[in-house]
Order: C-alpha cells, then sequence, then structure tokens
C-alpha cells in the first residue's frame, strides 16, 4: 500500500486506500494483543507465552502478506490508475507514458506547475506531515512492542 498515490487519481480514492491500510494495521495490532491477552491468562510460562505468540503475529503475517502478493498485481494497476489518470486530466494517453525530463517538467491542469524535490524540501508542510506520521507509526510499534 505504499503506492496508493499511484493507485487512484481521485482523492477520495485515496484517503479511502489510506484509511483501510491504517484500519486494518490497528485491526491487525488489536488481534495480537488479543493474543497475547488469551496467552498471559491462560499460559502460565512466559517462554511459551512469547513463543506463542511470536508463531501467530508471523504465521497471520505470512499467510497476509502472501495473499497479499498472490492477489494483487501493482504493475498491472498502476498503469491502469495512469491510462485513467490522464484521460481524467484530458491528456492523450500515449503522451502520458513518455518519461522523459521534459515531460515531468510541464505543468498539470490549471496551469500549475509540478513540484521538484527541491519544492519539496522547502515547503514547511512536508516536514509537518512527516513528523506527524513518524510519530504516529512510532506510537503503533510501541504498542505492539508492548
Amino acid at each position: 500500500m505504499a503506492i496508493v498515490n499511484n493507485l487512484s487519481a481521485s482523492n477520495r480514492m485515496r484517503d479511502r486506500l489510506a484509511n483501510n491500510r491504517n484500519g486494518l494495521t490497528f485491526g491487525a495490532n488489536i488481534t495480537v494483543l488479543t493474543f497475547a491477552l488469551i496467552f498471559f491468562h491462560y499460559i502460565p510460562e512466559p517462554k511459551k507465552q512469547f513463543r506463542y505468540l511470536c508463531f501467530i503475529a508471523l504465521g497471520l503475517g505470512l499467510c497476509t502478506s502472501m495473499f497479499y502478493m498472490c492477489s494483487i498485481s501493482e504493475v498491472k494497476l498502476t498503469k491502469e490508475a495512469l491510462k485513467y489518470d490522464a484521460i481524467y486530466r484530458g491528456v492523450p494517453v500515449e503522451s502520458s507514458f513518455v518519461k522523459n525530463d521534459e515531460k515531468k517538467k510541464e505543468t498539470k491542469e490549471g496551469g500549475a506547475k509540478v513540484k521538484t524535490v527541491g519544492d519539496w524540501v522547502r515547503d514547511l508542510n512536508f516536514y509537518i506531515h512527516g513528523i506527524v506520521y513518524m510519530l504516529v507509526r512510532i506510537a503503533v510499534n510501541v504498542t505492539m512492542t508492548m
């Protein structure tokens, strides 16, 4: 789901995909914490508690990862998203797949310039969103570690 921005030209769809990703992340956290509570309550030995919890987390993670890799065709979906984005913007589909520096520097609809790396580095909102995202990920990871 790291490619959410490439999967859809629609902001609404991107938000929905990101919300689904975050919701499933929290669902996975709750599942692991529920198993931990059950194991801590019914299994007296700490080594077995941790071992069973590891097996459950690894097993569920492996199954869901394999499902994702086998069922989601990222290359196909990315190409379709680019095609629909070109249609949405009114650009000929063939020209939207040209990947040269001149094409990247062209303006988007409404005459707005496409942001370069330098533009992003100078933008304060980039750092604010990055810090907020990092803190949320730390909170999720600390919860799972505990």
